[in-house]
């Protein structure tokens, strides 16, 4: 998938003749404004392992550092074809990012992005505003909590192809700049988006269901490891409040109430079944102690471990 998308990437490089790096900002008319959407820059980079990021040249308003980060005034759809980075904002957790990866950068949100040093990266990017945007905003179609699309994952691997032919159509119209040409490069970022946001897993409810279910696989299946819903949240690639509502959402539990939750029928089951003593169980249920184990276990049921078994024992001898 990745090889694709970097051909995909290498034919607009050739088609506009214009080599690793290309970006340009645009005037706005009244006219264009009509249109409801509206595109203010667009550009393409590549950028080898080691090299300085980004490339100079980029007006005041647009400059970006890892140190400091940056916030815009207007919405950005970045797509990396090429290698991988890092990205972090104001409501998404510093996350690893790779080909097949676009991110949605919102006006006023504080974001940083930059490629790693040994892979280096290859991306591409529209700029747009208008009240469409503002529309998609407001029904919360788009939101900076769920601004990260992976594209080069199973589910999104067809939208991945398609998107990075738009981006080429694009480089066309942002070179070939006909009348309206503004305009145009808006509705290729809306075509764009609407796949991002219905076809790849960080914003559809499918893969919703595929972000909760490998948590649940995590949570339920390591529980002698001890491994927190926050380093879930890492591992999925997602912020943890963005994480904690959407689970909450589909399961009805937060992931520390369901962890919790697991924990107790799990201890039941080992008390009923077995004879191990309170502090095995508790290692295997990832409680830091036998007495965490019985607070935690009374605080469900309002009986003590050893009373709850005593209680089994004998209901199964007068049963």
């Amino acid at each position: 998938m990745d090889k694709v998308l970097a051909r995909i990437y290498n034919l607009l490089i050739d088609i506009t003749g214009t080599g690793d790096h290309f970006f340009d900002y645009y005037p706005i008319t009244a006219k264009d404004r009509a249109w409801q959407v509206w595109c203010t820059s667009f550009g393409h980079s590549a950028t080898a392992p080691g090299a300085k990021y980004p490339p100079d040249g980029h007006p005041e308003g647009h400059l970006l550092s890892w140190e400091k980060g940056r916030t815009l005034r207007e919405y950005q759809l970045l797509y990396i074809t090429e290698g991988a980075g890092r990205f972090e904002s104001a409501s998404c957790a510093l996350t690893e990012v790779n080909a097949g990866t676009a991110f949605l950068l919102f006006p006023g949100e504080w974001h940083r992005y930059r490629p790693d040093t040994v892979t280096g990266w290859s991306e591409t990017w529209i700029e747009v505003q208008g009240p469409y945007m503002e529309a998609l905003a407001k029904e919360s179609v788009i939101s900076p909590r769920e601004c990260l699309f992976r594209t080069g994952t199973e589910t999104g691997a067809g939208a991945g192809v398609e998107i990075a032919g738009l981006f080429a159509s694009a480089s066309r119209v942002a070179h070939e700049r006909a009348p309206g040409f503004q305009v145009r490069l808006g509705m290729i970022a809306m075509q764009i988006l609407t796949l991002l946001v219905a076809q790849v897993p960080a914003g559809g409810t499918a893969g919703r269901r595929d972000v909760v279910g490998e948590a649940i696989r995590l949570l339920s299946g390591h529980l002698s490891q001890k491994i927190s819903p926050e380093w879930v949240a890492r591992r999925l690639h997602t912020s943890y409040s963005h994480f904690r509502r959407i689970f909450k959402e589909q399961t009805g539990l937060s992931p520390k109430a369901f962890q919790s939750q697991w924990r107790f029928r799990n201890a039941c089951e080992l008390l009923r079944r077995t004879d191990l003593p309170l502090k095995d169980i508790a290692s295997r249920l990832g409680y830091d102690s036998a007495y965490h184990l019985s607070h935690a276990f009374k605080k469900a049921c309002g009986l003590s471990p050893h009373h709850w078994r005593r209680a089994q024992k004998m209901r199964s001898s007068t049963g």
